[in-house]
This record gives structure tokens, sequence and C-alpha cells, in this order.
């Protein structure tokens, strides 16, 4: 127990190191608190450190807003996890502009002293963690789901000892000096994924009087647990007012007792995925790195079994950036990527296949034996563009004029993903509430 307590507070001073180390390299940014008290709309979006491919769907988003609104927006960069590299990503040739929106990066908001002052209640939390992990302990063995504790207590006691308990301090600082220099009646934008830190920013802005709104601007996943949600009044505080969603299935997944969830959602047009003589492979990897690693086994034994006839091109995960170098590296520009390649061969964890498809060409889908299918495939008769080894592959590339497009496709927009070029739905959206 003396290791295991150790290694919790060892785990945060490291982690406290390295926050410590981002905050004097990067300067604070004093002129937040001007744009906040200035700005009716507050944007929080993951952070990107290769191509900006999210940044661009939201300078579409913002603009829209300001077309059918007249509305200043701040816009605020998070790191899902503020240990991973980063340095700030807003290219001087990044081609679009924004007009009324100034963009912020999270270590911008922080300086060092308040780094150090976020680690003195960090410490004082941990002394006194004992006595509340006790008490959950207690309460799984009472109600008999001490099996379920078992299952998930080291995640527990991170969440009270570990870098995840210092990295919710900072969150919660972070989030209180956003609000406090922000206008009353604020609007906040988020990227809606059911996260921690989004219960946390959820909470410190819990009064009525700001309106929060999250998107989900990609087909569910099915280990999102809000597809599962029961009724409950308690959790309305832990969810946005609304909830803006381009899937037209994410509703249908959602259980009709839930008129919790069901009650928050407002279908839009989708702004990330758009539509956009080759012999060149595209290769989407993988954030789970041993779906990615079977991947890339049957994608080397296809190409040698092809002959070199192609030339393969790899597109990496933006949480998992390992190129093999057996392929060569994709350009930054997605859509440059999808008008310049023949064929596409992509995880089936990727949302990518919506940009293949609605650009009338065919995604090659990789469900690999070993891993949990967490495909929406399934639901929505498109299994036959799914492989599980390189024999599957090679005679999906032999026969891919036999895949019928049309009606692929037409699934894809009939059930995953709402697409309109005039926005007609979002602007009586922005309308409505804003």
């Amino acid at each position: 127990d003396n290791v295991r307590k150790n290694f919790f507070l060892l785990s945060s001073f490291i982690f406290f190191l390295k926050v410590i180390i981002k905050s004097i390299l990067i300067n604070s940014n004093k002129s937040l608190k001007y744009f906040l008290s200035k700005s009716n709309i507050i944007f929080l979006t993951p952070f990107e450190a290769e191509n900006n491919n999210y940044l661009a769907s939201i300078s579409n988003f913002n603009n829209k807003i300001e077309k059918f609104n007249n509305s200043k927006i701040t816009h605020i960069q998070y790191l899902s996890n503020i240990d991973h590299k980063y340095k700030k990503i807003v290219p001087k040739n990044f081609p679009l502009k924004f007009n009324k929106e100034k963009i912020f990066v999270i270590f911008e908001l922080i300086n060092f002293f308040e780094v150090l002052f976020c680690f003195f209640i960090y410490l004082k939390f941990y002394f006194i963690s004992n006595k509340y992990l006790n008490e959950i302990s207690l309460y799984f063995e009472n109600t008999k789901k001490k099996h379920l504790y078992f299952a998930i207590h080291q995640e527990i006691k991170d969440s009270f000892k570990g870098s995840i308990l210092f990295q919710n301090i900072l969150y919660i600082y972070i989030f209180n000096k956003i609000k406090n220099y922000s206008l009353s009646n604020s609007k906040i934008f988020y990227n809606f994924e059911n996260q921690y830190w989004e219960k946390i920013l959820l909470q410190v802005f819990k009064d009525k009087n700001y309106c929060k709104f999250g998107i989900i601007d990609a087909p569910p996943k099915l280990w999102d647990s809000n597809l599962y949600m029961k009724n409950n009044r308690l959790f309305d505080v832990l969810y946005p007012n609304y909830i803006l969603y381009s899937s037209p299935v994410y509703a249908k997944l959602i259980k009709p007792t839930n008129s919790f969830i069901k009650k928050k959602l407002i279908l839009i047009e989708s702004f990330k995925y758009r539509k956009i003589s080759h012999n060149k492979i595209l290769i989407f990897g993988d954030g789970n790195k041993l779906s990615h690693n079977l991947l890339i086994q049957i994608v080397l034994k296809l190409k040698y079994k092809l002959n070199n006839k192609f030339v393969f091109f790899m597109r990496a995960h933006s949480s998992n950036l390992r190129y093999s170098y057996d392929f060569k590296k994709s350009s930054n520009s997605l859509e440059k990527d999808i008008n310049s390649s023949c064929f596409f061969i992509i995880p089936n964890t990727s949302n990518s296949y919506l940009d293949i498809l609605l650009n009338n060409k065919i995604p090659l889908v990789f469900e690999s034996k070993e891993t949990i299918n967490k495909s929406i495939f399934k639901f929505i008769n498109l299994n036959y563009l799914t492989f599980q080894n390189e024999d599957d592959l090679y005679y999906m590339l032999n026969n891919i004029n036999k895949i019928n497009l049309k009606k692929a496709k037409n699934e894809i927009i009939k059930n995953l993903i709402h697409t309109n070029n005039s926005f007609v739905l979002f602007e009586k959206f922005v309308k409505l509430h804003l």
C-alpha cells in the first residue's frame, strides 16, 4: 500500500513538473479578460497538433453563426490530456480567417504561480483522500457491488490521489477563471464526448443564465454511455442544455424511455464532413495501438501480394502518430489526399469513411477479430464494406466495381450524417436559440 501511495504522489509530481515547465515556456495571454468580456459566445474545441481539420470545421460553424446572428466569439483550444506534447498551432499560412474570433490555447490561460497554487490544493486533498476512498469502498460493499469496485478501483484512486486529481483541479481553476471574465449570459459551445473535463465545465457554468451546447459532428460510438442512460433529473447539471448532432442514427440509438436526453437533441447539418487515374492507396491509422498494428500487418501482406503496383500512403491518427517506413507519409490536407487516391483502407473506429463516401469513393473498413467491434456499420447494413484479413481485402480491391456506391452513400446520408450546403436546420437553430 505504501508503494502504491508513493506511486500516486510521484506520478502527480512528475505531471506537475511538466505543467510547470509548460507554464514557464508558454506566456500567459493577458488579452483573455478583454476578449471574454466582449464575447457572447465561447467555443471550447480539441487542440490539434497536426493539421487543424477540426479548427477548419469550427471556422465554418462560426462563419455561419456570424452570417445568421451578429455574435462575437472567443475560441479556446483544450488538451484532452494536459500532459500531451504541446506547441501553439495556428499557422501563419492557415487558409481560414476568423473575423470576430480570438483563439486561445489552454496554457495561455494559466501562469506559473497559478499552477503552484493548484498543486497546493492537490496536496491538501491528497492527504485527506483516504477518508473518501474508504467511504466509497464501503458503499460498494454494502450495495453488493464489490466486483464493480474491483474493476474500477485503480481509476477511482487515480481520481482521488493521482495525476487525474491534479488535472481536474487545473480545469476547475481554468474554467472558473474563464467564467469570472466572461459575460453573465454567455453561450458555451463544446465538443460533446462525455469526458470528465466536460462535467467540470458544466458544473462551473451551472447557473441557468449560461446556455450550454454540446456538439456531436460524427456518428456515435457504441461505448457512448449517453445511449444507455435512464431518466434521472439528478444528472441535469452534468449535461448541456442542448445537444447539436448531425448523425440521424444518434437519436434512433438512444433508448425510447430516455426522454431526458431526447428533449435536448437538435439536428443540424455537418460542418466537418463535406463533399470534396490514380494508383495511390491511402491508409488511415488507428488510435488503438493493437488495432493499428494488426491493420498494418494485413496491408504489408497485401502490398507484396500486389507486387508494388500501387503507392501506399499512411495518414496517422492524431493520438497515435506512428508511421511505418513501408509507407509514404500523407499530406496535411484530407481533401487533397481523398482527391488523389483510388483506394482507402481505414480502421472501423475511424469516421473518415464519411469523407470518402461523400466524395463518391469507397472506403474499405478493417474489422479485427482480436478487438471489440465498436462499429456502427452492423446497424445500417454496411458490413459489406468491411474486411478481416488480407485475402478479403485483396478480393475487395479486385472487385471494387461490384460494390454499390450509391446504396452505401444513401445509407450514410439517411442514417449517419446530415449534410446540406444551405444549412437550413442550423439557420433555424441560430434564430431560435442565439
